[in-house]
């Protein structure tokens, strides 16, 4: 059966370069003679046959757009048959030969039960926290970490003019790619991951060492979550140490930045590849980018693969090890 109505949804937590995907995919559906039906709300969006209209100077505008304009929605019970029915149900009703979801693992799983129930579907990757199965690099991160650099910037120098500590809080979950970068790309101090937690007073401790070789600033990057309280964290030092504690949680302006011109150029190469497994007549495949190279996976294997979160525990290990036998005095 030859393709001609493609659905299309963006799923879970939303990615910088989510928009241009859509931008790039637009093009590259005219190019070929494909028309795309966009579905409000991802998965939920199907269940509820929710669909929305993007007219020509909404294309034209969302290569600069952060976000998805066609919106997203968690739906952690969507893998109950009673939601997957209906959204296949849907899916027939409106004549839809192909479904491509743009998301992160949730979504390659959800995506999975529809094709196991005869939809033909494909999975690009694209999660701030750049934990895809199988994929070194998902849509978004590059953008999430720009932005983290931008802020932390304006941070670290506001607190380098009194010589304060100041704790950075990152997102990421607990995949770490986000914080290790982020650490990097700011020049920190230490980084605390959730497997690398620490107390307030083995962090007073680890500050006390870092001022005793000279250091006057300090940046500790943390990651999201593992406090309850990153306000109340800072406060506990700075009662220990007797020093200024700044604190600050970046929280979701890492996922509203705008896409950058490296996520702009992977949305673009993503678009094309779509486009020619679907020439191809290639279904039920997911995207990864492994050794910098796009590379194409069924996708019942792809969520059989591991991502490559756990080399960064080492990495922050030897990191911070590092960091607190540096010499800051003359």
């Amino acid at each position: 059966m030859k393709i001609k109505r493609i659905g299309v949804i963006t799923s879970g937590g939303d990615a910088p370069g989510m928009n241009s995907y859509l931008f790039y995919l637009w093009q590259q559906a005219k190019l070929n003679n494909y028309e795309l039906i966009f579905f409000k709300n991802a998965f939920w969006g199907l269940v509820n046959n929710e669909q929305i209209v993007l007219n020509q100077q909404t294309i034209k505008e969302l290569i600069f757009k952060p976000g998805t304009v066609i919106f997203s929605k968690r739906f952690k019970d969507f893998k109950e048959e009673r939601w997957i029915n209906q959204a296949i149900e849907n899916l027939n009703k409106n004549d839809i030969d192909l479904l491509i979801v743009i998301g992160g693992n949730g979504s390659a799983k959800a995506t999975q039960c529809l094709i196991n129930k005869g939809i033909k579907a494909i999975f690009i990757p694209a999660s701030i926290d750049n934990d895809v199965y199988g994929s070194e690099y998902s849509l978004g991160f590059d953008s999430a970490l720009n932005s983290i650099i931008d802020e932390g910037k304006k941070l670290i120098t506001s607190t380098t003019s009194h010589g304060n500590v100041i704790l950075i809080e990152v997102m990421g979950r607990g995949t770490n790619h986000l914080l290790y970068h982020s650490a990097i790309n700011l020049g920190a101090q230490y980084i605390i991951s959730k497997k690398q937690k620490l107390t307030a007073n083995e962090i007073a401790d680890v500050i006390k060492k870092l001022k005793s070789h000279g250091r006057e600033q300090i940046t500790i990057v943390v990651a999201e979550t593992i406090y309850s309280s990153l306000k109340l964290l800072a406060k506990k030092i700075q009662q220990i140490t007797k020093l200024d504690i700044k604190n600050s949680i970046l929280g979701h302006t890492q996922r509203g930045n705008y896409s950058s011109s490296y996520d702009n150029l992977i949305a673009n190469e993503l678009a094309k590849q779509t486009l020619l497994q679907i020439n191809q007549n290639n279904f039920n495949i997911g995207f990864i980018i492994y050794k910098n190279t796009l590379q194409i996976l069924e996708l019942k294997e792809l969520l059989k693969t591991k991502n490559t979160s756990s080399k960064y525990e080492e990495k922050i290990s030897e990191f911070n090890q590092e960091q607190l036998n540096i010499q800051w005095k003359e």
